[in-house]
């Protein structure tokens, strides 16, 4: 029987610390959280994002982004990008590096606030970005919704997801997958509608940005938490990182109450406490 060390994590209650154990057994391989950001007030400029993984894959930017010690109700930090020059790359780490090689199978999380609109389709804000402008995950603000991009050799396929999926000044969780065969995304709630769309990521190589493209798609607004997996996690394990993230972020929806993690229910709509969420003993 596993011994849990309360004193690993001592500020967070065992319900927090459960959820937190249950993601990092799941081994990612890039995780980046602004709560972890120390020595920094409200207002100071970020322009390095330490690896939470442990794989020391820092994020670095030129502009940054600005730090905000708890602008929403969770109390949190996050940080806030201008749409203008701010945003963050992986430096010499290309995204193969922290998916799954060449197939660059994976998953993706991203906690975000979006306050502006002002790109669309074709210029969109991109959340995770590829050298070159790849879009792996992207806040598409004419529709108010996300996309992601795959090609199998032909013309390029976008999943989209449907208009109003995401929501402007709201917390947002985004999610993008890809198991060798199918790009998909999804918005919020992990057991609704993803997009899909068939054939390779359209681009192997290159290092790997957290809100902004190359030289365009800059993102507005606040983004908390960002964690990268090296493999396209199960629906049971993309549970359990989503029951996660709505436990400490608690403003988005996540799924039906029916949904269960490992035998547990999971956080809902209607239902946002952590009453029955304990940690898994084996």
């Amino acid at each position: 029987t596993d011994v849990i060390k309360t004193d690993v994590y001592p500020a967070l209650p065992l319900s927090k610390w459960s959820a937190l154990y249950e993601v990092e057994q799941l081994t990612p391989t890039a995780w980046y959280k602004a709560d972890a950001i120390t020595g920094k007030n409200d207002g100071d400029s970020v322009t390095s994002w330490l690896d939470s993984s442990g794989n020391s894959r820092t994020l670095t930017g030129a502009a940054g982004a600005t730090y905000k010690a708890a602008p929403f109700a969770s109390g949190l930090p996050m940080l806030l990008l201008d749409g203008v020059d701010d945003g963050f790359d992986s430096g010499a780490v290309e995204l193969s590096t922290v998916l799954s090689g060449a197939g660059m199978q994976g998953s993706m999380f991203v906690i975000f606030y979006a306050t502006d609109k002002t790109s669309g389709v074709i210029d969109p804000d991109y959340l995770i970005a590829q050298n070159g402008n790849t879009r792996w995950l992207s806040f598409q603000g004419a529709s108010l919704s996300l996309s992601s991009a795959a090609s199998d050799g032909g013309p390029l396929e976008v999943a989209q997801l449907a208009s109003g999926s995401c929501k402007l000044n709201t917390m947002n969780c985004g999610l993008w997958t890809y198991d060798g065969t199918n790009v998909k995304c999804y918005s919020n709630d992990i057991d609704g509608p993803a997009s899909t769309a068939s054939g390779a990521q359209v681009s192997t190589t290159g290092i790997y940005r957290i809100g902004r493209g190359t030289a365009t798609g800059f993102f507005t607004g606040y983004i908390g938490e960002v964690i990268i997996f090296g493999s396209a996690l199960s629906a049971g394990n993309l549970r359990i990182v989503a029951a996660y993230l709505a436990q400490k972020w608690g403003n988005f929806e996540l799924s039906a109450p029916t949904t269960r993690v490992r035998g547990r229910t999971a956080f809902s709509r209607q239902d946002t406490t952590v009453a029955n969420y304990v940690p898994l003993m084996s």
